[in-house]
């Protein structure tokens, strides 16, 4: 029996199934990872297989297109369905059927588009894997998603009558197949319960630490850099890349200072040095003496270091914060990251704050306000979710 895992996205989409792939393979299943191509490297150095599957997307790609992440210039409503978009999936149809064998095991993230069919049509058995608070939500029973007349909506009803004929002769969707099991990656507390839901065990927070950093030590300057009367505050978005990098960190600079206080600033899709927007004033920028910038590392380690941190609200990184029990404010910029924000105001764990309308003054005396608070600590079985989602599957398997 093969397992074959499939994701698309960020780091946040591929690094929870990274891990759910090691610790399959370590209770004895074969299994293999498909994931576009710029992420083959980050799989197989954790000893996984990967397979070929959608388009590349790196930090170059991203940058490139970084107004692509940002919903508040770019909403989802003002992205037009087109014919290069048909091909693309129908080609990431194509591949995964092709890839796939009778009997496999299809373990999908629930943002892949069509895995009903594509399993149903290589006679395999389907697991779908929700990594996100939305990606549960039921949104057969939504009015407003199942009556819309966005093009992407009836781009993707077009499409899906489309490859039903080519693929199973039939554009009756009544037989669709039903998953095996879905796991939903978040605490049953987090769930969007405003919101019609999928039937899906929550398992809790996939925390997975990827091997990379095992042996990983800090050097000594980083460590006498975190030193000082105050811990700093951090800055960590990850792979969210920024229209405008510069000024958004000297917004968080300035918060920063106005706290008494340095910001650590951890590279990534914004301010790595493979980011097409690394430009001579970010290289200024990222010199100034006030900032701490480092290269990636275990974020556990960090925010255990640092009073509070700003994050675009991701769930793997807002559930590192959440367990290091470092004070968080969420700065979110598209796709989940708003319905993160949003959980994450309703349970007290974090604030919120617009990106674009960031005062310096108010996030300051806010923040000042939470450094005053008794921190919130979260019971460590919501951290437990992976381990939970593997004796899950293996039950249901062996």
């Amino acid at each position: 029996m093969r397992l074959i895992l499939v994701t698309q996205g960020t780091l946040g989409d591929h690094l929870p199934m990274i891990g759910l792939a090691q610790q399959l393979m370590q209770s004895g299943f074969e299994v293999l990872l498909a994931c576009n191509h710029a992420m083959h490297r980050l799989v197989q150095s954790a000893g996984v297989q990967p397979l070929s599957f959608g388009i590349p997307l790196s930090e170059i790609e991203a940058s490139h297109k970084a107004l692509c992440w940002d919903h508040w210039k770019t909403p989802p409503l003002s992205q037009i369905w087109s014919e290069d978009i048909e091909e693309r999936l129908t080609s990431n149809v194509a591949s995964l059927i092709e890839q796939l064998t009778a009997g496999d095991i299809l373990i999908g993230a629930k943002n892949i588009y069509f895995l009903s069919l594509v399993a149903q049509v290589s006679n395999c058995q389907l697991i779908e894997i929700g990594l996100n608070a939305g990606s549960m939500i039921d949104f057969s029973r939504l009015a407003v998603a199942k009556d819309s007349k966005h093009s992407w909506a009836t781009g993707l009803k077009r499409l899906e009558l489309r490859l039903r004929r080519r693929w199973l002769q039939s554009s009756d969707s009544s037989f669709d197949l039903v998953p095996l099991l879905r796991l939903h990656a978040i605490p049953d507390f987090l769930a969007p319960r405003h919101y019609p839901l999928l039937d899906a065990i929550r398992t809790g927070f996939w925390c997975y630490q990827h091997p990379q950093w095992n042996d990983w030590k800090p050097a000594d300057s980083l460590l006498l850099a975190l030193k000082g009367r105050h811990s700093p505050l951090g800055l960590v978005f990850s792979s969210q890349p920024l229209d405008q990098p510069v000024q958004v960190l000297a917004k968080h600079l300035d918060v920063a200072q106005r706290l008494g206080r340095r910001l650590a600033v951890v590279k990534g899709w914004a301010f790595g040095e493979e980011s097409q927007l690394l430009t001579s004033d970010l290289v200024v920028m990222l010199k100034h003496p006030d900032l701490i910038v480092v290269d990636p590392l275990p974020l556990n380690w960090l925010f255990q270091r640092l009073d509070a941190v700003f994050i675009h609200g991701g769930m793997g990184t807002l559930a590192r914060a959440l367990q290091a029990r470092c004070r968080t404010v969420i700065e979110p910029y598209g796709n989940d990251q708003f319905l993160n924000a949003r959980l994450a105001i309703e349970h007290d764990l974090a604030l919120a704050v617009h990106p674009y309308r960031f005062d310096s003054v108010e996030v300051a005396d806010a923040l000042r306000f939470q450094l005053a608070r008794t921190q919130y600590d979260l019971h460590h079985d919501v951290f437990e979710g992976l381990p939970r989602a593997v004796s899950l599957i293996t039950e249901l398997l062996l």
